[in-house]
Order: C-alpha cells, then sequence, then structure tokens
C-alpha cells in the first residue's frame, strides 16, 4: 500500500517535471523568436535621449 503511494507520488512529480520543461522551453523559444525578429532595440543615453544600440541585418528563419 505504502509502496503504491510513493509510486505514484514519485510519478506525478516526474510528470510535472516533464510539464514544467515543455511550458519553459515554450516560452524560451517565443522569446528568442521575437528576439531574433526585431529590427532594432532602442536604448537611452546618458542624456535621456533615445538612440539606436544595434540593428539585426540578417532575418533568421531556423525552425525547430
Amino acid at each position: 500500500m505504502i509502496f503504491t503511494q510513493i509510486t505514484v507520488v514519485i510519478g506525478f512529480v516526474v510528470l510535472a517535471f516533464i510539464v514544467y520543461t515543455v511550458v519553459l522551453q515554450q516560452a524560451t523559444q517565443d522569446i528568442v523568436k521575437e528576439l531574433l525578429n526585431q529590427e532594432k532595440i532602442v536604448g537611452t543615453n546618458m542624456k535621456g535621449e533615445q538612440e539606436n544600440v544595434w540593428k539585426c541585418e540578417s532575418k533568421a528563419t531556423t525552425k525547430i
């Protein structure tokens, strides 16, 4: 009886970990896609004025 309960708890922990890693991977992939698709990133200089920090020239189309 106790062995079955321990097995079920371990199973739920493993399942929760798998779901967590899949969700984290999806979120990370969305963030990376958004960063790669940006035309430019606007920063603020010391005077409080906006300036272009860098411009991404390539259009990455990597599919995973």
